[in-house]
């Protein structure tokens, strides 16, 4: 059975920051402390990490990328497709009957729809896509399937192509790789007696890294 993927559109600013050189996705970022969307070498994001059972996602567990890109001409950004592949945790997935479909997440593609322009005027040579949700809802509650047992032996690696317009011809980014690692309830815990037990992240139940400092009262 083929994963039913959530197609979403995400708007962007008309005019962001500058580009030069070729549609090339260079990293990924973290948010600063202020969840703005950040551009810069030290919120550079090598891996990520995703809480299956985080209490925000009612077991629809959701990850965001911010991306962080070159181009050489102003570009009309269109979509970003995404695949998927198992890294690590193949034969706990083939030895149990339960967990099977997760294989197949590494059929077809997932799209996410972008509409906004990247524009080059060459001061910084780059700037930055927001917010790219490349694991869905869909995606989520098969992940989610794995529960406490395995969350923690899997690792999927998720590859994101950038697709464009220059003038009516198309562009393509480079395949971009970033691996996500899970867990099981890591990231679920509570800041200040009384919130809520995702709070205060900027992505619930995302990387450890996404906590805003906490401000009880």
């Amino acid at each position: 059975m083929r994963p039913s993927f959530l197609t979403i559109v995400a708007l962007l600013p008309s005019l962001l920051t500058a580009c030069s050189g070729d549609l090339l996705i260079r990293y990924a970022t973290a948010p600063d402390k202020n969840c703005r969307a950040t551009d810069n070498l030290d919120s550079i994001v090598k891996s990520g990490r995703l809480d299956l059972n985080h209490t925000f996602f009612d077991q629809q567990p959701v990850y965001y990328l911010n991306l962080s890109l070159s181009c050489t001409e102003a570009v009309q950004l269109k979509k970003a497709a995404i695949r998927y592949e198992w890294v690590r945790g193949r034969e706990i997935i083939d030895s149990e009957q339960n967990l099977h479909t997760l294989f197949s997440l590494e059929e077809g593609e997932a799209t996410y729809h972008l509409s906004g322009e990247i524009r080059s005027d060459g001061k910084y040579g780059a700037t930055f896509v927001p917010d790219i949700r490349v694991i869905g809802p869909a995606v989520g509650t098969q992940l989610a399937s794995a529960g406490e047992s395995y969350a923690d032996s899997l690792e999927l690696g998720i590859y994101v192509t950038l697709h464009a317009t220059d003038g009516g011809s198309s562009i393509d980014s480079n395949e971009f790789y970033f691996p996500v690692h899970f867990c099981w309830g890591c990231l679920d815990t509570i800041c200040c007696d009384g919130q809520d037990a995702y709070y205060p992240a900027c992505r619930p139940g995302q990387d450890d890294n996404d906590l805003a400092p906490c401000q009880c009262p």
